[in-house]
């Protein structure tokens, strides 16, 4: 399998002629979104933690023009992990997405009506949520149209590196400039957490916030770090040791193996301990490992599992949950002190735990993290365990071009992210 193309810096000007071509339209209104990957941290996001982030060269383009009907109508080009030629067209109406949102809502025992047949996690809908969203946070008026779109991506589907939340993002700022709205940080940060919301009612898969805010207001000289003990984002320089760079690269096995992680009920155990305690987030709580412990004993003993986990299984999560929020907060101070072995260390022992306390490392996958160590890598791990098969890999540069070859060479999918 090849190594991935590098970026192609007219996708801006090729989307608008795609959308001009497809919808018979005037000049349409066109942003991009970056590709995105994490260091350290992805799965704390809930539970309160540290994620530190990037963005690649990489980018997803989107083209938009109104319509006169409620619907959404959506033309996707792309390529999936083998370079197959992706192109997809759909559509759906305003109508439909907020009846589907409505039957989510559950207020006091008033009948919703029932949900509609949504593909959810359909570019369509992905992108109609988002308008739905915009609308009820009153960022577009509730007379707004349809749209039609063309969707532009270089970054391959279904590898972890946020194709759509990508194409989200682009046509998120294409409707908040549209508004008469300026992208300044306190508007960015709404606008990455109803990107981020929104996808996590119109689409089944995980939505990690973090990603929407390094996607929105991440640079490429710098890692993202999102602190979700306060809100905070601020930056840390990427690997770099004297004058030593590293390179970072995505490895993706030809043939996906079966997660054993269930990352949407991890999500929704450290909603209901948080719930139960009162509080916004797991990590506001002192003891929150044993105290929730014995909580979720105590459901157990009095109304059985009913959907919560094992008691030693939450432990085992929620001992990884602090150990990488403590991990991210070490990287964050190794990073801006150069200490490079340090974070590769950390990048390792994260791998390990997702393993040994996660339990979100199927066997495929483990195999794939050590090859890349067996061939020279300072540090390999999980690009998204229990939701990606693919593995980022730090080396030293001048070791990139040797190991690229090697893993390329065994059919492995090879994606530049940062300096090799």
């Amino acid at each position: 399998m090849p190594v991935w193309p590098s970026p192609d810096s007219t996708i801006s000007a090729r989307i608008s002629e795609l959308h001009q071509a497809a919808y018979d339209a005037t000049a349409p209104e066109v942003a991009t979104a970056p590709a995105t990957w994490t260091l350290l941290g992805e799965h704390t996001d809930q539970f309160g933690g540290i994620v530190i982030s990037a963005v690649a060269d990489h980018q997803v383009a989107v083209a938009a023009s109104p319509r006169d009907d409620d619907t959404v109508m959506v033309t996707l080009h792309g390529h999936d992990c083998t370079g197959e030629a992706l192109s997809v067209t759909g559509g759906i109406t305003l109508a439909e997405i907020a009846q589907y949102a409505a039957s989510q809502q559950h207020i006091d025992g008033i009948d919703t009506p029932p949900p509609s047949q949504l593909p959810l996690g359909g570019i369509e809908v992905r992108l109609a949520g988002v308008v739905w969203s915009m609308v009820n946070r009153q960022y577009l008026s509730r007379d707004t149209k349809g749209f039609n779109i063309t969707v532009l991506s270089e970054i391959p589907a279904g590898v972890g590196l946020g194709d759509d939340l990508a194409a989200e993002v682009a046509f998120a700022k294409i409707l908040i400039q549209g508004s008469g709205h300026k992208l300044d940080p306190p508007l960015l940060a709404r606008l990455a957490e109803l990107c981020a919301s929104s996808a996590s009612t119109f689409s089944t898969s995980a939505a990690p916030r973090a990603r929407y805010t390094t996607a929105l207001r991440g640079a490429p000289s710098s890692y993202s770090i999102v602190d979700y003990a306060d809100d905070s984002v601020t930056k840390a320089p990427l690997l770099r040791e004297s004058a030593k760079d590293f390179g970072v690269f995505l490895v993706v096995p030809p043939i996906a193996p079966s997660t054993t992680a269930n990352i949407t009920e991890r999500s929704a155990f450290l909603a209901a301990a948080a719930a139960a305690f009162g509080v916004d987030n797991l990590r506001r709580l002192p003891d929150a490992a044993q105290r929730v412990a014995q909580w979720l004993t105590a459901v157990h003993q009095a109304s059985g599992p009913d959907g919560l986990p094992a008691v030693t299984e939450a432990s085992g999560w929620l001992s990884f949950y602090e150990s990488e929020t403590a991990r991210a907060a070490q990287a964050t101070m190794a990073l801006r002190a150069r200490k490079v072995p340090e974070v590769l260390q950390l990048v390792n022992d994260s791998q390990a735990e997702l393993s040994s306390l996660y339990h979100a490392v199927p066997e495929q996958e483990a195999a794939l993290v050590k090859l890349c160590r067996t061939r020279g890598a300072a540090a390999a791990r999980s690009s998204y365990a229990g939701v990606s098969s693919a593995v980022l890999v730090h080396a030293e540069q001048r070791k990139c071009e040797n190991l690229i070859a090697d893993l390329a060479e065994d059919g492995l999918l090879v994606i530049r992210l940062s300096s090799c």
